[in-house]
């Protein structure tokens, strides 16, 4: 089996795959990691690049150009898209360093290096405060994409087809409890996350009845805040089995 189908349920589907998300169209403007980059509020990404702005600025750093438009490239990409944020922090250093390095003289010579024990040291440290990291805190997934109680009401309840919200996709899945929807929108495609969202936002509220008699939902597991987890505490037959902070979940009412 080749390299590509044990990493990837896609196959070689893999390498279209990229091609599917971005032609997904008004979806992407809906789905958070595809936004692009907010500077509606002072963050760390803003001041990152204030922080490099300026530093350019003052030191007169130059770069080839071809890395110059690799820099340029990865800031479009992480403008464009948030998800491409940590693909600029992990690139654009390594664009950057030999250039900067040589155009100040920084030579390996001045660089403290680490030797064995030093080395030893810092990788005792390092496995050190993981453990006691991990000891201490719980790993587990956060509580708002992993709602164990719901899952369990929901399991205790025998419901076989549940129309959730996005987020909680690959918990269900997880769980083994068949989902309506999950974030992997390139296998669904544009058209139906589309109606999906307007039917949960109550957009279309004729399309939201038509997805709870068309695909014979008999629960619904959403996040309070999802207009359809409150449109349905008034709709006949349905009642609340479950509910907190995190996720509202409804049922079919016997009868």
């Amino acid at each position: 089996m080749d390299a590509i189908s044990v990493n990837t349920t896609y196959g070689w589907g893999t390498i279209l795959a990229s091609l599917r998300i971005l032609s997904l169209g008004e979806l992407l403007h809906l789905i958070a990691e595809w936004m692009p980059a907010s500077f509606s509020h002072l963050d760390a990404f803003e001041l990152t690049i204030l922080g490099l702005i300026g530093a350019v600025l003052y030191c007169g750093v130059k770069l080839p150009l071809p890395r110059i438009a690799l820099a340029l490239g990865l800031l479009h990409m992480a403008l464009s898209h948030v998800r491409n944020l940590e693909l600029f922090a992990l690139l654009l250093p390594l664009a950057a360093l030999t250039p900067v390095a040589t155009q100040f003289g920084l030579h390996a010579a001045s660089v403290v290096r680490l030797r064995a024990m030093p080395a030893a040291m810092l990788i005792a440290a390092l496995c050190a405060s993981t453990w006691f990291i991990a000891v201490r805190r719980d790993m587990s997934p956060p509580t708002i994409h992993s709602p164990a109680a719901a899952v369990d009401a929901l399991k205790a309840h025998n419901v076989q087809r549940v129309l959730n919200d996005l987020q909680f996709g690959g918990y269900l899945i997880w769980r083994q409890v068949p989902v309506f929807v999950d974030g992997r929108a390139e296998l669904y495609g544009e058209k139906f996350e589309i109606a999906y969202y307007r039917a949960l936002q109550l957009k279309d509220v004729d399309g939201f009845l038509d997805l709870l008699k068309t695909y014979r939902i008999d629960a619904v597991m959403l996040d309070p805040a999802t207009p359809a987890s409150k449109f349905l505490d008034h709709i006949d037959g349905w009642q609340r089995l479950y509910a907190d902070d995190r996720v509202v979940v409804h049922v079919r009412a016997a009868g």
